[in-house]
């Protein structure tokens, strides 16, 4: 009868006086009795909640993509590509999206006059810098 890892799943044989291969040796086992899976986060395993659940309401699996699950992480994806092409085409569209009322920031600045600088007289220029006889500017 053949020996194998205590990792769920492992097949490789333990190290000589341990329980665990050479590839689990320095890896921790969940901190629930009876589960043989690799702790994740906080001395558990995936399955019992060492990693994040997916945002979807309702939805218990454990987190992938942008903190939700492969199965929702699609759609929310595709949501995204939504309200970037809404935010190009309709700022109202886009506006009524925002949930949260955080997103305005993401829209382009309207300008309503272009910038122009002041132009300034040599003259104003010359009374405002003066250099001293070491090449230090005054005001």
């Amino acid at each position: 009868m053949e020996i194998f890892c205590c990792f769920n799943g492992c097949t490789l044989a333990p190290t000589p006086g341990q329980a665990k291969c050479s590839f689990h040796k320095n890896r921790g086992m969940c901190s629930i009795e009876a589960c043989v899976n690799q702790v994740y986060a906080r001395g558990l395993c995936v399955r019992h909640g060492g990693r994040q659940r997916c945002f979807y309401h309702g939805c218990t699996t454990a987190a992938r993509v942008d903190g939700y699950c492969s199965r929702h992480a699609k759609a929310v994806v595709s949501d995204k590509s939504t309200t970037t092409a809404l935010c190009t085409e309709s700022k109202d569209a886009f506006l009524a999206l925002d949930v949260l009322g955080d997103l305005e920031f993401l829209l382009p600045v309207e300008i309503e006059t272009p910038f122009r600088g002041d132009e300034l007289d040599e003259s104003i220029l010359t009374c405002l810098i003066q250099e001293d006889a070491w090449g230090l500017v005054m005001l």
